[in-house]
């Protein structure tokens, strides 16, 4: 069984909140990153890799470093990990959602199959009872017997017929 996929149009449903956006890394773990210090922000850089150390900082239009400035690079990277987050618990409810399914559809499976079993020991007993009784000489006693027989090899058949039926198709033939 694979992993189910989102279509492209539920991947753009997924948004990811500015709340959502939390510190991975050194004492920024778990806070928002709009309440950041700037050196937790660059924390935040370098531990994604955005940034060695000594490497190129985050500067404003004047070009001066500023919080602002690592805000508007981290967002990018942090929406995208948050996003990706989310498809993947998805598609993990999406795989949970399809594999109980699959069990429940066994587990019919099985209680058919023992429904079926069950019905046919009832039927090779039944045939059976008939031979080890004493034969009567009253042959009305004799057909009766028959016929109860045959009724109960009908109510049988019949209810495994009804019982291997898919559930697709008991629901067409009760709405007709």
């Amino acid at each position: 069984m694979e992993l189910p996929k989102l279509d492209e149009k539920q991947r753009a449903g997924v948004k990811a909140l500015d709340r959502e956006l939390l510190g991975l890394y050194g004492t920024a773990e778990g806070r928002p990153l709009r309440s950041l210090t700037l050196r937790q922000l660059v924390t935040e850089a370098e531990g994604r890799g955005m940034l060695g150390p000594g490497g190129e900082k985050a500067r404003d239009s004047k070009g001066k470093k500023s919080k602002r400035a690592w805000v508007d690079l981290l967002r990018p990277v942090m929406v995208a990990e948050v996003r990706a987050a989310k498809i993947r618990e998805q598609q993990e409810e999406m795989l949970r959602e399809q594999l109980v399914k699959e069990l429940e559809q066994e587990k019919e499976q099985e209680q058919k199959q023992r429904v079926v079993e069950l019905i046919q020991t009832l039927m090779k007993r039944s045939e059976g009872s008939d031979c080890g009784e004493p034969e009567d000489d009253d042959a009305t006693i004799s057909q009766e017997s028959d016929s109860k027989v045959d009724k109960t090899h009908r109510y049988l058949e019949a209810l495994v017929k009804s019982v291997c039926i898919p559930r697709e198709t008991q629901q067409d033939v009760a709405m007709d």
